[in-house]
Formats: structure tokens, sequence, C-alpha cells
């Protein structure tokens, strides 16, 4: 499933803004880089071939597909009322099916397919210092119960208090705006990460453990820098085919 979305076309350079390369690792797989561009209310993030965009104000997203030479363009809403409109559609099925079970063992089956999920969020006594910038740390442990799945994980979150370039760079109504829009949905894509401290600071690395406290996946900035989206970043390449939201999200 594709990671990242896009707004609309923009010509000639953002000026301003900031720039900051994160490296992501994956348990027995090789390291890969991800650079998150922040700039006058836009997100902007680039992986491999897959580009994001996402305009704050003007709440438009575009998710641009380089191996496949194409493109999706449409509003924040068309993007939310897809993923509702998915889950309404797979809960219609599974009542439906439901319906076929002896009334005996449908409470079984609802825990199966509807499992007990539990957060703790707290802060750590711990403090560490990443690119020159303090950072405080929060863990975040989540348990999903149920009768035939059960997962336990922990993640190791380090904020910087320091780094305010988020709501320097982007209103602080319009991503409390876009924030509330994201509750109504799972977010697959880590979005509402980026946004979710705009109080704290923000998010310079985060490593995911397993039950048994191993690690199994981290991601850490390496470089902090003032600079500027390219054009060609945004832009939509000549020759690539639009298509619709529910086929360039599958094909991943």
């Amino acid at each position: 499933m594709k990671k990242f979305l896009l707004i609309y076309t923009i010509t000639g350079i953002l000026h301003g803004g900031w720039i900051i390369k994160f490296e992501e690792k994956a348990k027995d797989e090789k390291p890969e880089t991800m650079k998150v561009y922040i700039s006058k209310g836009m997100i902007v993030s680039e992986k491999k071939k897959e580009v994001f965009i996402f305009d704050f104000t003007k709440e438009i997203i575009r998710i641009i597909d380089h191996d496949e030479k194409s493109y999706f363009e449409g509003k924040l809403d068309e993007y939310i009322s897809f993923y509702e409109k998915m889950e309404r559609d797979v809960k219609g099925e599974i009542e439906e099916r439901m319906k076929e079970i002896p009334p005996e063992y449908r409470e079984i089956m609802e825990k199966m397919i509807k499992p007990e999920v539990n957060i703790n969020i707290r802060k750590l006594d711990k403090k560490e210092k990443i690119l020159g910038y303090n950072t405080e740390v929060y863990e975040i442990e989540t348990e999903t119960k149920g009768t035939m799945f059960s997962m336990k994980t922990r993640t190791e979150s380090y904020i910087s208090p320091d780094l305010k370039f988020v709501p320097s760079e982007i209103r602080k109504e319009d991503a409390e705006r876009i924030s509330k829009k994201f509750e109504k949905i799972k977010d697959e894509y880590g979005f509402s990460n980026m946004i979710s401290k705009i109080e704290e600071g923000f998010v310079l690395k985060s490593i995911l453990y397993n039950e048994e406290g191993k690690e199994i996946y981290r991601t850490q900035a390496i470089s902090i820098n003032k600079g500027e989206i390219p054009s060609s970043l945004i832009e939509i390449p000549k020759g690539y085919e639009k298509e619709e939201l529910k086929d360039i999200l599958m094909e991943k």
C-alpha cells in the first residue's frame, strides 16, 4: 500500500522552510532514507520513488508513483470518505456472515474480529541529544487482546521541545482541524504522528520493540537543515496517468 500522499501542482520554488532527513531500519532489512520537507503550510515526504504532499490550508492531497508513472489528486475529504466507506463495507460483510453463525458462537467470533486494544503513554525519566537538540522520551505501550490473536508492543518516541519549525510553517488551527478529520480513520501513514506534537516539539527518533523487548523497527533524523522544496519534486511529470484513489492505494 502506498505510504505517501501529495497536493496540487505549484510552479517555481517554495522559499524557506525545513528539510529533515530520516533513516529507517526494519529488522533484517537494509536501512532506507526519507526526506520530509515542511514549508509554508505544506508537508512533503519523499522516499524512493514515492512522493507525498499535503496542503494543510487547502486540504488537497496528491499521490505520485514514479514506478507506475501514475498519480492521484483530490481533497482530503475524498480520502477520508474512501476509508470510511471501506470500513462500512467490511463491517456490513462481517455482520451478514455473523447471521449464519449460531448465537452461542457469535460472542467468540466477535472477540476474534474485534480485539480489545489498550494504549498506555507515559513520559520517561530519560533524555538524549540528537543532532544537538535535546529530546524528551515518551513510552507508548500497546496491547491487543483477542480470542485467537494477542500482541504487545512498546515504542519509545524521542521528542525535541527545541524544534518549533512545524508550527512556524503550519498554522496551529490548520493542524488541529486536519488532526480531527484523521481521528475518523486509522492513520496508516503515520501522518498524524507528524502533527500530533505541535506543542511539545518534533519527533526525532522512534524505536518499536516487540513483546520480547527486541527492536524491530527504528526511524531517526540524521540531518536537519533550512531548505527549499524543488518544484520538480511536486510537479506531475508529463505522461503520467491519473488513477482512482482505490487503485493507487491498493497497488502495494
